[in-house]
């Protein structure tokens, strides 16, 4: 992307005329994109796609918004769930093939696995005193509808 200096966007905005396309600034700058992102894209919920993606158990897919990698997939109960698309270890993406079904999330790292749920299943080496309920994957808000 070529970068050019953006003017505040109250003045983008003031210079603008009804009727007339938008200046190159709100198509190529980084800033307005950054506000694009927090006042749009953050605030509104986001089609991942279809329920008939997942239909069975285990079934998943990724989801991709913006930067972040997004797991949606169908639990043991039933349920559509969402998770961020990262190993509470070492950072590590815990989904890499784009679709499929499976058991469990396991980090290719260091073998972090998680259930369907988010809840984690395993970790090697992890001190008993440490609380698993709090190295669940990330839940990410998701609705069926």
């Amino acid at each position: 992307m070529t970068k050019i200096a953006t003017p505040h966007i109250p003045e983008l905005l003031a210079r603008h005329r009804d009727g007339y396309a938008l200046e190159q600034a709100f198509y190529l700058s980084d800033a307005i994109f950054a506000k694009d992102v927090e006042n749009i894209f953050m605030q509104e919920w986001q089609l991942a796609g279809h329920i008939s993606e997942v239909p069975e158990t285990g079934d998943y897919f990724l989801f991709d918004l913006l930067n972040e990698s997004i797991i949606i997939t169908r639990d043991t109960t039933g349920d559509i769930r969402a998770h961020a698309n990262v190993c509470r270890h070492r950072g590590s993406r815990v989904c890499i093939n784009p679709r499929g079904n499976t058991k469990r999330f396991t980090c290719p790292y260091h073998a972090w696995a998680y259930n369907l749920d988010g809840s984690l299943f395993n970790a090697r080496q992890l001190d008993p005193a440490i609380d698993r309920s709090q190295l669940a994957l990330k839940p990410v808000a998701v609705q069926v509808f």
